[in-house]
């Protein structure tokens, strides 16, 4: 994973960002939409990462793998 120079992807969709954040209020809504189109990330449109942003996707997937199966990852005493 540390060769890995840059990716593409695809945003997830508004409602899958907002269940994702346990986002429920409008407003948050329309404040995670307006932070996004800042950032020319719109949903479900292709995005690419390169250099030390790829990195860091890569490094906060495997963060996330890692407490999602920590209980099967531990070794047993």
């Amino acid at each position: 994973m540390d060769e890995v120079v840059a990716f593409c992807g695809a945003v997830p969709s508004l409602e899958e960002l907002c269940k994702e954040a346990e986002i429920a209020a409008p407003e948050d809504e329309d404040e995670l939409w307006d932070l996004m189109v800042e950032n020319d990330l719109f949903p479900t449109l292709p995005y690419w990462l390169e250099g030390n942003a790829a990195q860091h996707a890569i490094d906060n997937a495997i963060s996330v793998i890692e407490q999602r199966f920590s209980k099967w990852l531990k070794p047993k005493l």
